[in-house]
């Protein structure tokens, strides 16, 4: 019994490590270093984030590429190599060091292969891409938002007030301001506005004006 309480906290301790690695390498490597124009991480930031947000988050360069060539399999590779010291520590931290490894590219992966399934299962690294600069600064992690929600950098954008507000100026701008300007007839008519009154108000409207009109059933 004592094994197995041993060997889930190590379990849990290799998550919560891998989470934090994936924030500090996403925030301070590959966007720190990534933003210099002759770094060898600029790969992320002028490959990966504007490739995405071209192609509605599809990265194309996973299609053909072998693995022996991709720079994050092979970084994921490395890392896992060098943490195999950890095997004198606990063979069940090094596992779970392998195994969240594992996850980390097959979510990375398939999410920028399929951005509904991206939307439903990591929306937050759907947010960092596809979101207004607030969001891409932020939401540095991919599997979990564990250590952004720590860090206090998870930035939601998805079905959010401004999501729908924008996805509606793009789809037809006279019915933005419309519903802009109803809005703000709503906040002056509000005595005590609340951030979560306003946000609930946004959201009928844009919903009310962006779905077809007659006997549909309600949201």
């Amino acid at each position: 019994m004592d094994f197995v309480f041993t060997a889930l906290l190590w379990m849990v301790g290799g998550f919560v490590y891998c989470n934090a690695l994936e924030w500090i390498v996403h925030k301070y490597v590959l966007h720190g270093l990534g933003k210099k124009k002759n770094s060898f991480w600029s790969f992320h930031w002028r490959g990966h984030h504007k490739e995405s947000r071209r192609n509605n988050f599809k990265d194309s360069r996973w299609d053909n590429i072998p693995l022996h060539k991709d720079k994050e399999f092979l970084g994921i590779l490395f890392l896992a190599v060098v943490h195999a010291a950890t095997l004198w520590i606990s063979p069940v931290l090094y596992g779970a060091i392998v195994w969240r490894a594992v996850v980390y590219y097959r979510v990375h992966k398939k999410s920028h292969d399929d951005e509904d399934w991206a939307k439903q299962n990591v929306p937050w690294h759907w947010d960092h891409h596809m979101g207004p600069g607030k969001a891409v600064e932020a939401n540095w992690c991919v599997t979990h938002p564990f250590f952004d929600n720590l860090m206090g950098t998870r930035v939601k954008y998805y079905l959010t007030t401004e999501y729908f507000l924008s996805k509606l100026k793009r789809k037809n701008k006279d019915e933005y301001k419309k519903i802009v300007g109803k809005l703000e007839r709503i906040h002056i008519g509000d005595k005590n506005p609340s951030r979560e009154t306003s946000s609930g108000r946004i959201f009928d409207y844009v919903q009310a004006e962006d779905r077809p009109q007659g006997n549909e059933s309600r949201y």
